[in-house]
């Protein structure tokens, strides 16, 4: 039997439209010391996608999600390990944000790390497929769905910094590679070959596709928002070593994506 946990998410919740038949759910609760057990449950193989995001990627949420997700993690692979066998599968959905310094992505990588140890040294079967920035409906608020929707509304897009990029995969895409990755029965970190693309090439992409009277303002941002001074050590044995390059090839590309979720957009608000 599967759990997929997490169900009630973005990604969660599609990964479940696909498979509603076929698992069993799990949501931990919202609060950090929320005890929920999930021993009562009968599984032999998982999709992870339970996780916590913070609010602020550096404020006192950020820690707090991070120490979440590490338990949440660490539960279910234990659970797991109980249960397995070498037909069992577990895909816990990582993050292409691995090796920026926030909370967040260093929580992703010890998560990480842990389905490693788990995978090596109890000879099971696990995968982290590492996702980029997800998008289309369903999304929380985010750099794509702003830039969509006030390109749809022809009024200014915002951009705090030219030099960030961002790599970017359509949530059927994401769903359809967990899903792969799940039939596959390959155990390693796997990575996509997606084009990454800076925040003005991204607004002038959008207006180009809209064809929006839109116009980009460059804000002066004095902090670079996407870093902080927490430094992760890298001395540290990489179990899996470098991400392999996954089989599994995206189907929609950046430009079909944006009209996708434009579609959905002006659908969603015509109602």
């Amino acid at each position: 039997m599967l759990l997929l946990t997490g169900h009630k998410g973005h990604i969660g919740s599609k990964v479940f439209e696909r498979i509603h038949n076929d698992v069993i759910v799990f949501n931990f609760g919202g609060r950090l010391e929320d005890k929920r057990d999930i021993n009562y449950l009968k599984f032999d193989s998982v999709i992870h996608c339970a996780g916590s995001v913070p609010n602020n990627f550096f404020g006192k949420d950020s820690s707090e999600s991070l120490e979440k997700n590490t338990q949440m993690t660490y539960r279910v692979l234990r659970k797991y390990k109980e249960a397995a066998s070498k037909d069992s599968m577990f895909v816990f959905p990582s993050s292409i944000s691995i090796g920026h310094q926030n909370p967040y992505s260093i929580g992703k990588e010890f998560c990480e790390r842990l389905c490693a140890f788990f995978s090596l040294v109890y000879d099971l079967n696990i995968s982290s497929p590492r996702i980029p920035s997800p998008y289309g409906p369903g999304m929380r608020e985010s750099v794509m769905s702003l830039f969509v929707q006030r390109a749809l509304e022809n009024t200014e897009l915002f951009i705090y910094d030219t030099e960030k990029t961002q790599t970017y995969m359509y949530i059927d895409d994401i769903v359809n590679w967990i899903l792969y990755s799940y039939d596959s029965k390959e155990s390693g970190v796997f990575s996509v070959d997606l084009p990454s693309v800076r925040m003005d090439e991204l607004a002038e992409l959008v207006i180009g596709i809209l064809n929006s009277d839109s116009e980009i303002h460059v804000l002066k941002n004095p902090k670079r928002y996407y870093e902080s001074d927490i430094v992760l050590k890298r001395d540290v044995v990489e179990l899996w070593g470098q991400p392999q390059l996954a089989s599994y090839i995206p189907k929609i590309t950046l430009e079909e994506g944006i009209k996708k979720y434009a579609e959905f957009y002006l659908a969603k608000n015509r109602r």
